[in-house]
């Protein structure tokens, strides 16, 4: 009964290790059943069943003791060897037993200790079937191979050279490929011929470019008038807004009576034209056969680059018989040697025409003064004028001039800043680009779809419809 209520304590030992015990030996068993008649002796039913423990373990060392308590003969029980016979290494089923004993799973502790077990060596197969490793068997994870060196090495090499458009397959090819080298050739030969194309053609390069505006234009009030009565050196009689000109001419100066009005006749703001009149009083025996004028204006635009400048407007006529009255009607217009700025301030010819603080009469000269405007780069002239002398004035009539002088739109020529030259240019090269684009990507996609140069086509996964994905009910 004691060895009995023992068998009852040892069988009831923790829940984990009788499981993982009974776990371990249904392999055992099975196994056991496919040594062949060479490896091992034929076992009993009984033999049989309880070789499936250790040779220490309670129970088989109580069956043992029960069939001599009986006194009867038994066949004797056979057991697998320790070693196997002829060789210096243990047994296979040796080997398979200390894998499954309980002492082998983790968290087990044996009631006994239990002596060690010889390994047999390599495992072969039991009648045609693979023996698994024990980390396979018992549910232990097992260590996977790295990956070979050369397979990363071409995997991480390979490059996407190209993707096709409408069927997502993409191409991959090592760096120094053939495909590689070819699609290096044909970018190069997609993008570098339309930038030549557009820079030889000329006009790639925005050297000038022109706007239009209406500048703002102020009559200064400032006149210079020289009249001429005979052929002689002396005969003339002038005058002008500046004293120090007036005190230089002693007896030839005359006063006229000026009028001068400015109007914007689209009520923009800005003047559109200036109408001016002048008479000069003569003597019964005086006669104008020319006229010499010079009005000073302020000029100044502001659109694109701020240009404030002081102009003139030259009026010179001359005629054989002696006249009454000159009328004009003309426009004052830019004259530009020079591109403007594109932006910023010029203030270059802000500056009066006429040095009229001057006391030296050179400075009054009209050939000084027409010299110094013509130097510069920026200019206003008062272009056709259409002048219209009339003659046969009464002796007590002064001679009349009627100007009228318009202020038109004026188309400006400045020079185009970095930005405008690319946006003129980019529209250039890409209008060309897109031809070539075009004829390339057929090109490219003919080389890589039928496989010209060698590459890796990969296509894409397409997803499963989710009412495909369902199994169809059988009815």
């Amino acid at each position: 009964m004691a060895r009995a209520g023992g068998e009852r304590s040892q069988r009831r030992e923790g829940p984990v290790c009788g499981r993982a015990g009974a776990r371990a030996g249904r392999p055992g068993l099975s196994l056991s059943r496919s040594l062949s008649q060479q490896q091992q002796p034929r076992l009993g039913r009984r033999d049989f069943r309880l070789s499936r423990y250790p040779s220490n373990h309670p129970k088989r060392s109580a069956s043992g003791r029960g069939s001599e308590g009986r006194g009867g003969s038994s066949r004797p029980r056979r057991h697998l060897p320790e070693a196997c016979p002829g060789r210096s290494k243990p047994h296979r089923g040796a080997l398979l037993l200390r894998r499954l004993r309980p002492a082998a799973l983790p968290g087990c502790s044996p009631a006994s200790p239990q002596p060690p077990v010889p390994d047999c060596g390599r495992a072969r197969s039991l009648a045609g079937a693979p023996v698994l490793p024990s980390s396979d068997r018992l549910g232990v994870p097992s260590v996977r191979r790295p990956a070979v060196a050369g397979v990363r090495a071409r995997a991480m090499a390979a490059v996407e050279l190209f993707s096709h458009p409408a069927l997502h397959t993409r191409y991959r090819a090592g760096l120094c490929s053939a495909a590689a080298l070819a699609l290096l050739l044909i970018t190069v030969l997609t993008y570098v011929p339309p930038l030549l194309v557009a820079y030889r053609s000329h006009g790639f390069w925005l050297k000038h470019s022109s706007y239009r505006e209406q500048p703002t234009v102020r009559f200064r009030y400032e006149v210079l008038f020289v009249a001429t009565t005979g052929p002689g050196p002396g005969s003339f009689l002038a005058w002008s807004t500046f004293p120090a000109f007036n005190r230089l001419q002693e007896d030839r100066l005359r006063v006229p009576l000026l009028s001068a009005r400015e109007e914007d006749k689209n009520q923009d703001g800005k003047m559109d034209q200036l109408h001016f009149k002048l008479e000069l009083p003569l003597q019964p025996t005086e006669h104008v056969v020319g006229v010499h004028l010079i009005l000073l204006f302020s000029y100044q635009l502001y659109r694109m680059s701020t240009l404030v400048m002081q102009s003139m407007a030259f009026l010179q006529f001359f005629s054989p018989v002696p006249g009454s009255q000159l009328y004009v009607n003309g426009d004052l217009k830019l004259n530009q040697r020079q591109l403007l700025n594109h932006c910023g301030l010029d203030t270059r010819y802000n500056v009066s025409v006429v040095n009229g603080t001057s006391p030296f009469a050179r400075d009054y000269d009209l050939m000084n003064i027409i010299a110094a405007y013509r130097e510069r780069n920026v200019t206003t002239v008062f272009s056709d004028p259409n002048p219209v002398w009339m003659t046969g004035r009464a002796t007590d009539t002064p001679f009349i001039i009627d100007a009228t002088i318009r202020y038109p739109v004026e188309v400006i020529l400045y020079q185009p800043g970095f930005w405008e030259m690319i946006k003129f240019a980019w529209i250039q090269y890409v209008s060309i680009l897109l031809i070539f684009l075009w004829v390339f990507g057929r090109i490219k996609m003919f080389v890589f779809q039928n496989q010209v140069l060698t590459t890796t086509p990969v296509s894409p996964v397409l997803p499963v419809s989710p009412v495909l994905s369902y199994k169809l009910h059988q009815s």
